[in-house]
């Protein structure tokens, strides 16, 4: 596992990943070990797409797979809305990711805005 060097990197490469989130832990966004990048996530978009109800959206930060712990908890995404989810930039390194759930499911989207770094 090497990160590259965030002064000079060799490559930057923006990015979107859009994501339908249930109930259960849906992977948004994941950068392998050994990748030898740096993700560096600048926005994260909550859409709700139902035009009646409300719904909840957490945001948790992975290693290996696994939660590590929320870094978004229970925000509120109104009926036909949409909600940005961070204040400023993320950086994911090797071996760590993203995974969100809503409290409906097939109510909400999520859009991580990202540049991929080497």
């Amino acid at each position: 596992m090497t990160a590259p060097n965030l002064n000079s990197p060799t490559k930057v490469e923006g990015k979107h990943a859009l994501v339908a989130v249930g109930t259960t832990s849906t992977p948004v966004l994941s950068n392998s070990a050994s990748s030898n990048k740096c993700f560096r996530v600048t926005s994260l978009l909550a859409t709700n797409i139902d035009g009646t109800n409300s719904a909840d959206i957490t945001v948790n930060l992975t290693a290996s797979g696994s939660s590590v712990g929320a870094i978004i908890s229970t925000i509120a995404v109104p009926a036909d809305a949409a909600v940005e989810l961070l204040v400023k930039p993320l950086y994911l390194m090797e071996n760590t990711g993203l995974a969100a759930l809503a409290s409906a499911s097939g109510d909400l989207n999520i859009t991580a805005t990202y540049e991929e770094i080497t």
